[in-house]
């Protein structure tokens, strides 16, 4: 989910499209993959044609995107935020979650510098439907 460059590119301005390679055994149905900002922005991802290869496809989906100084996150990055939560683990993947929350929280800060109307949990594409109680808990970051 943040891969080695991730950390250097989170602070880049402009021009950082990320892309995971993803198999799939069946077509990946959608045309875009809008991904959303901390300012609520979107990113309209679209997303190139498939690679057939034996018993599926390979598609090519958004990591993460770096544009007009935002970041975008991927869609991947969307399955595990807001909430960053992880049961059962006997293995380090807690430490991992917990860095790409507190990378989050730090772009968000600083995201915040220049536009104050940056929110922690309009970055995932699927805020809207959020609850009133997650909300406001996401709004105290």
């Amino acid at each position: 989910m943040i891969g080695e460059q991730f950390s250097a590119d989170l602070f880049q301005n402009d021009g950082v499209i990320q892309i995971l390679r993803d198999y799939k055994d069946n077509h990946f149905p959608h045309i875009q993959c809008n991904q959303s900002s901390f300012s609520g922005k979107t990113y309209p991802f679209v997303v190139p044609n498939e690679t057939t290869v034996d018993f599926g496809r390979v598609t090519s989906l958004p990591g993460y995107i770096i544009h007009d100084s935002e970041f975008f996150p991927g869609i991947y990055q969307n399955l595990i935020s807001p909430m960053f939560s992880v049961y059962l683990d006997n293995s380090d993947l807690i430490i991992h979650v917990d860095k790409f929350k507190s990378a989050m929280l730090d772009k968000l800060d600083y995201e915040r510098q220049t536009n104050q109307g940056c929110k922690f949990r309009l970055f995932h594409v699927r805020s809207g439907y959020f609850s009133p109680s997650l909300n406001r808990k996401l709004d105290q970051y």
